[in-house]
Parts: structure tokens; sequence; C-alpha cells
């Protein structure tokens, strides 16, 4: 027989859950976090695009490397001279990245709270800077088409960047990972089965 004041399924009460979604929301992660003042991009070429109206993430044809190739070259040759030097940063640089699949643009990110992309071919120059951390960016990785890119910096912030235009697409501030270098680690091993560019 069942009692007057019996309960079949027990729960949180109203309190209990109140306390419980305040633990939750300090738990997640900061996503689409307020725009930054300090986030801007410098564009340094004036012809982004070409005649055909193909902006400059698209590989150029008329070098005398084929850039879509997939095949390795035949012979490889340790290099023997000094061909250039790209200087830009301030400070010391943390890491230098070639755009996927084809390697004409090369992005880099310096203790200098930038990160520079600059042509590999032609006149080597520097495109654009992305300005968005307030401390040295430490972290940097495309998404498999090159549209877009993550940064992680020393200000605990990951950033998601469009390539062409400069534009934040989402600033992420993980609370879950011990460190954001964690985080983006574990961001940088799913990137091949997931597409950041969605």
């Amino acid at each position: 027989a069942e009692y007057t004041d019996q309960v079949k399924s027990s729960g949180p009460t109203e309190e209990q859950r109140a306390t419980l979604d305040e633990w939750a929301a300090r738990k997640e992660p900061k996503a689409n976090a307020k725009p930054d003042e300090n986030e801007k991009t410098i564009l340094h070429i004036e012809d982004t695009h070409d005649y055909q109206g193909r902006s400059f993430l698209v590989a150029p044809k008329d070098h005398e490397v084929n850039l879509y190739n997939t095949e390795p070259p035949e012979k490889c040759f340790l290099p023997k001279k000094l061909l250039h030097t790209w200087d830009a940063h301030n400070k010391g640089v943390a890491k230098v990245i070639l755009f996927p699949k084809t390697g004409h643009l090369m992005l880099s990110c310096g203790m200098d709270s930038k990160i520079k992309l600059w042509e590999v071919y032609g006149k080597r120059r520097c495109i654009r800077t992305y300005a968005g951390h307030a401390k040295a960016v430490r972290d940097i990785v495309f998404s498999n088409d090159g549209s877009k890119f993550l940064s992680a910096s020393y200000d605990r912030m990951i950033k998601l960047w469009d390539t062409e235009t400069g534009h934040v697409c989402r600033g992420l501030q993980p609370r879950r990972y011990r460190t954001v270098y964690s985080f983006i680690r574990m961001m940088i091993s799913s990137i091949a089965s997931y597409r950041v560019c969605r």
C-alpha cells in the first residue's frame, strides 16, 4: 500500500535547482564574448583580388612551382642559401604555419600579440596584420580550407578569425580546462575530422 506523502521520483528542490544552474553557468566557457575594442586588422596591400576576382586566399598559377600538385617531388635538396627574410614582428615569433594544401601563404604569431599573414611566393609581402589579443600569442592553426584560423594567447583567450577579412568570428574563454593550451591541443587534435569553418 502507498503512503499519502510518498514520492515516487525524487529530484532537486527548486532551491537546489537554482544552485545547480548557477554552478553550471559558471562552468560553461564564455562563448561569443563581447567584441573587444582592441580587435582590429590592417590590410597592407591594395590588390586584394586579381583580374578574375579571386582573393589572395586562392593560390596563384603563375609561379614556377605547381602549388596544386599533390604528388611529392622526385628529388629533394637541402637548402643552401637564404632566399628571403620576413621581418615585421617587434618581439620573438612563437609559431609559423603554411596555408593548407597549397602553402602559398604563411601565418605567423609572435610575442608582440600580433598575427601576420605573408606571401610565400612573388613579392613576399605582409598581406594582413591581425591584432586582438592583450598578451603574446602562443599558438595558431588553420581550418581545413584556410578560410579561418584559431589563435591562442597568454591572455587566456582563443579567437576564431576570418582569414580574408580579419573579422573575429568568435571569442572563447575556456574555464573547464586547466590552461588555454590544453584546450587548443584538444581542438588541434580534432580539427582534422571537424571543420572549424562551419
